[in-house]
């Protein structure tokens, strides 16, 4: 506000803070607008308002109406108790139904979020389901919930290839959405088989910045290749660890049946994230280390830490 107005325009300033709700008949055709443009069942899970902050000097003086925040405000509101709450977020919304995911989090029948700008904004359920992936299926929970967060997105033609191996970059992509980092730019990626232009770059870049991913190599990130098992845990530790601090002060020992067969550096690793319940094994009691890691897998790990 100061960089608006003078400090004697100051003494005479009102903030003005207005919370206009949509009505029931204007929401149902916003809605109409957003379920249009994706291919998702989008629900309204509370009411929708136009929020506005705006300052202004004092009599005669205009109105400055305060595009960008320099320090988010927190809005609250109350969320519809039948609605799955795994599915609701804080959605910042456009008039021609395009949406903006602002987060938030749920504490019993309220969501919580920051605001950074004025705007429409209201809760809403985003329900997404998987062409090729059965209602049955075990993981169609985990994907709904990541989908619900913007964590994981398709294949394209609203497929999600559950059993299809998980890339390097993938899996780089879903580590940064869950944890919201995004790259400062302070740091020059070494990486040159990453491009500034490849869509998963800026994903890298962030969480290498922060220490959660290394390259195979001082100078390659390898982010088509595969990853596995062991690598995704390893991974999956670190941004464990980035977003609540260490884990077990004791030593962690995992109980696989093949744990003589990971990989020395990553022993450690993989005794610690399963001793804090982020990874599982396979059949016969095997965590198979070096086996490549599936996109379904790789979707319930992440949850596995945004709920541990």
């Amino acid at each position: 506000m100061q960089a608006l107005l003078t400090e004697e325009q100051l003494k005479n300033a009102v903030i003005t803070v207005q919370f206009n709700r949509m009505t029931d008949g204007d929401r149902s055709l916003l809605l109409d607008r957003i379920n249009s443009r994706e291919e998702v069942d989008v629900r309204a899970a509370g009411v929708i308002i136009n929020f506005s902050l705006s300052i202004t000097a004092g009599k005669d003086n205009p109105v400055l109406k305060l595009d960008r925040f320099k320090q988010p405000l927190i809005m609250t509101l109350n969320v519809d108790a039948a609605v799955n709450k795994d599915l609701i977020g804080m959605y910042l919304i456009s008039s021609d139904g395009l949406i903006k995911y602002i987060g938030g989090t749920t504490q019993d029948d309220k969501l919580v979020a920051d605001l950074t700008t004025n705007g429409v904004y209201g809760p809403l359920s985003y329900d997404m389901s998987f062409s090729d992936v059965a209602g049955t299926h075990w993981a169609v929970p985990v994907l709904k919930l990541l989908a619900a967060k913007h964590i994981i997105e398709g294949t394209g033609a609203a497929q999600f290839a559950p059993d299809k191996p998980i890339t390097r970059a993938e899996f780089a992509a879903m580590i940064a959405r869950s944890l919201r980092i995004e790259a400062t730019g302070h740091t020059e990626t070494t990486f040159t088989d990453v491009e500034a232009a490849d869509w998963y770059a800026e994903a890298i870049m962030a969480i290498s910045e922060v220490g959660i991913v290394n390259g195979r190599s001082a100078s390659s990130f390898d982010p088509r290749a595969t990853i596995t098992r062991e690598e995704m845990a390893a991974i999956l530790l670190r941004a464990y660890e980035y977003s609540r601090g260490k884990g077990n002060s004791g030593e962690a020992v995992a109980e696989f049946a093949d744990q003589a067969s990971v990989s020395s550096w990553a022993r450690e690793a993989v005794a610690e994230a399963h001793a804090l319940g982020l990874i599982m094994g396979r059949a016969n009691g095997q965590f198979a280390p070096q086996s490549q890691a599936t996109r379904a897998e790789a979707a319930q790990l992440i949850a596995r830490m945004i709920n541990a």
